[in-house]
């Protein structure tokens, strides 16, 4: 009976020991097998993610995020996926992940930028100001994180701090158009109407046409007829001294234009540039804010030249057909133009 007894336990044991080895065995091949699948899913999902399919790429990257939460790059990618439907809070969780799981300072930079461009598309600038903030910690050197910090500010009416972002952005980057707009209409809602008007001239050389430049001309025209820039919110009066001089040499050079009685529209604009250009470039010192200063020496050479007609002439074509036809027609001037600004005289 002990023998017995003790051959059906080695038996059992036996067939256990089997079972096991056969189970570890279909295990490493399961393994390897959902590896293999994995691996097509993600491949898959880059393919159509390049061919900007963002649905079957979002698809695809859940699919494969469901197999192994723990890949980084499928997170990112997924996130970036849904972020192009216009799901961007569905990406939010995934990017803070990221940023938390991340080795790469790169992907870390992304995915704050993009969390904050988020938060702010998405109605809350006070979210999005803290993320674009840890961007810029990682790497200051992105004006694109700057540009984004000062729209936050800027929607979240913090004029001052949008900027000096708007600045650090155009120190970065002095040919990015729309921190040059951010700049002109953040010192604009601070009724710094100087620096304001010579942004909005810089913004208009760079893009002279579309709904923006349209939006440029109409307040440089309420600039030049004393009005304010509409807001949620009063308007503060100019805080110090040299902003009121400033301000003070506009008004006064566009009342000495308009004593002219200039009836023709392309002349008025331009004998009104050439006097506020003048005015503020007599009016500015080297105790000025250096962009404000580099555009009011650049405006007053300009004032002295004979490109100002042309200049005229290529900054209103949005929004005056002569304007427009006039450029259209005089191809040279225009490229002698461009030739004076970039050679820097």
């Amino acid at each position: 009976m002990k023998v017995d007894t003790l051959f059906i336990l080695n038996s059992f044991t036996a067939k256990l020991n089997l079972i096991f080895k056969l189970g570890i065995i279909a295990l490493l091949l399961s393994t390897k097998l959902q590896a293999q699948d994995l691996g097509f899913i993600v491949e898959e999902a880059n393919k159509v993610y390049e061919s900007k399919n963002f649905a079957a790429a979002a698809e695809k990257y859940a699919e494969a995020l469901k197999a192994d939460s723990s890949n980084i790059n499928t997170r990112y990618k997924l996130a970036f996926s849904l972020n192009y439907l216009g799901r961007g809070l569905e990406a939010l969780p995934h990017l803070q992940t990221v940023t938390e799981s991340a080795t790469s300072q790169a992907i870390k930079v992304s995915c704050f930028g993009l969390m904050g461009n988020i938060y702010d598309q998405t109605g809350f600038p006070g979210k999005a100001i803290p993320n674009y903030l840890s961007g810029i910690r990682i790497d200051s050197t992105d004006y694109s994180l700057h540009y984004g910090l000062g729209l936050a500010y800027f929607r979240d009416k913090r004029f001052v701090k949008a900027e000096e972002s708007a600045l650090n952005s155009i120190k970065l980057n002095p040919k990015h158009a729309p921190s040059v707009r951010l700049y002109a209409l953040v010192t604009f809602h601070q009724n710094k109407r100087a620096p304001a008007f010579l942004a909005l001239c810089n913004f208009l050389w760079m893009e002279p046409l579309g709904q923006f430049a349209i939006e440029a001309l109409n307040n440089m025209q309420s600039i030049i007829k004393g009005g304010v820039l509409k807001t949620g919110t009063a308007t503060k009066p100019p805080g110090n001294e040299k902003t009121i001089m400033l301000n003070k040499a506009i008004t006064g050079a566009v009342t000495k234009v308009g004593a002219q009685n200039l009836r023709d529209k392309s002349t008025l604009f331009r004998e009104q540039l050439k006097a506020i250009f003048n005015s503020v470039g007599e009016a500015t010192n080297q105790t000025d804010e250096a962009y404000f200063r580099d555009l009011s020496n650049l405006y007053y050479k300009l004032s002295q030249i004979n490109h100002l007609s042309t200049f005229a002439y290529y900054i209103s074509q949005s929004t005056d057909k002569n304007s427009a036809a006039w450029v259209a027609a005089h191809t040279a001037e225009v490229k002698e133009l461009k030739k004076w600004r970039e050679s820097g005289e």
